[in-house]
């Protein structure tokens, strides 16, 4: 009998015991048994040490929803099902701080990369790297350090105003995508 970890043993409807990984344990009648067993146990085996246990697969699925703070619940409230064990959640939602300060930070990094990307067709690691070309002795890579450091300008300003005009509910939440779509492109000089 193969077991896979996570894995719940129930008994009488009762989570009796939550394995992570094959260790040691004991049964209801007080019986120590090795680590091993896990491995080498039969079902006959585990009829007849465990005659009272029925192995679930635990499922611990985070919530979806990042606008609540989530917290695991004690093993009494967990969802016992007839395939599985699930582990239940309960939510606070989370102020409206923490949804600013989370919003604004991931898009500030999704805005970053797509910047850092738009670089690197020519040859620049990230856009920092590109800007510091701005004062260059070679003309090329002047005026692209030039025209990247405008670039970047312009999309951090643009950015944060949108960001500003959402806290100030003059928007709709936005996403990454939706605010990059509202950035202007890099243009290269000629």
């Amino acid at each position: 009998m193969q077991m896979v970890f996570p894995l719940v043993a129930i008994s009488q409807s009762e989570i009796k015991h939550v394995f992570y990984a094959p260790v040691a344990f004991v049964d209801d009648a007080g019986g120590t048994h090795a680590a091993t067993a896990w491995q080498i146990y039969t079902e006959t085996c585990w009829a007849r040490y465990c005659p009272t246990w029925t192995f679930l697969p635990l499922v611990d699925t985070y919530p979806a929803d990042n606008t609540q703070l989530w917290t695991a619940q004690p093993q009494s409230a967990w969802m016992i099902g007839p395939d599985a064990v699930r582990v239940t959640y309960a939510g606070v939602p989370k102020s409206d701080e923490q949804l600013e300060a989370e919003l604004t930070a991931t898009i500030a990094r999704d805005v970053q990369a797509w910047m850092d990307a738009a670089v690197r067709p020519r040859g620049y690691d990230s856009i920092l790297s590109a800007c510091s070309y701005a004062t260059s002795t070679n003309p090329l890579y002047a005026a692209e350090g030039q025209a990247c450091v405008a670039h970047r300008d312009d999309v951090w300003a643009i950015c944060f105003a949108l960001l500003g005009e959402v806290k100030a509910r003059k928007r709709p939440i936005m996403t990454s995508a939706e605010v990059i779509a509202e950035l202007p492109p890099l243009v290269w000089p000629d």
